[in-house]
């Protein structure tokens, strides 16, 4: 009687460790695609989209070509 509950503990045991590495394996899936496309997504596409002398200007002048680019008018514009 003893070596059955043995036995089914040893069988139940073992499936919460298979579905635990299953579900330890999706979850390093989603987290690194998720992870990728945050990282890697629309900013990298912007960043390499980018020109050399644009990226060499100050951040005011930056900000004012894009607004530009975007058509808000800014204060100068009216």
């Amino acid at each position: 009687m003893v070596r059955i509950f043995f036995l089914l503990a040893t069988a139940i045991t073992l499936l919460f460790l298979l579905a635990m590495v299953v579900l330890f394996i999706c979850n390093w899936i989603i987290y690194y695609r998720i992870e990728e496309m945050e990282t890697h997504g629309l900013v990298k596409n912007d960043l390499t989209q980018a020109k050399d002398d644009l990226l060499k200007l100050p951040p005011k002048e930056h900000i004012k070509r894009r607004l530009k680019e975007l058509g808000v008018k800014s204060a100068d514009d009216q």
